[in-house]
């Protein structure tokens, strides 16, 4: 069994920020910038796990789609405090919170939530036609997740 969490990320045009891009997320429509996940709270086994899934809404002509690489697609680390810098590179919290699927509008990520801890996440993006190779500069929106609970899939 999972939870599903739905997550709208938006993005729109803006000079003033220096990816030339406004992002931020939205859970049941409201603006966040942490996911919080409560095994306890959701009424979950500990054996079960978080499908998140991330869909992208595009304001003002963004024409924005996420990276589809899986190396780039997301990267995540653990952190001991928020003071912490983001990923800006390639990391990953396999087994934990980890890319399940991505396409253009549409990333499926698993939490298995296994421990306590906070984690910073970065979800890369780009205009849509890149051809994405090495020298790719990705547009990344790096919100805040918080596992609360413990358990292991079974």
């Amino acid at each position: 069994m999972v939870k599903v969490m739905k997550i709208d990320i938006y993005a729109k045009p803006d000079t003033t920020k220096p990816s030339g891009y406004d992002v931020w997320m939205e859970e049941n429509s409201r603006k966040t910038d942490r996911l919080v996940f409560d095994k306890t709270k959701d009424n979950m086994k500990k054996t079960e796990n978080y499908d998140v899934r991330f869909k992208l809404h595009n304001k003002d002509n963004a024409n924005l789609r996420f990276a589809t690489p899986t190396d780039k697609a997301l990267w995540a680390k653990p952190v001991e405090d928020l003071s912490e810098p983001c990923p800006d590179q390639a990391c990953f919290m396999n087994g934990v919170f980890y890319l399940d699927s991505v396409d253009r509008d549409e990333l499926s990520v698993i939490n298995t939530d296994p421990a306590a801890q906070l984690f910073k996440f970065a979800i890369n993006l780009v205009p849509e036609g890149t051809v994405e190779d090495e020298n790719t500069t990705y547009v990344w929106f790096d919100p805040i997740g918080e596992n609360r609970n413990g358990g292991l899939p079974g």
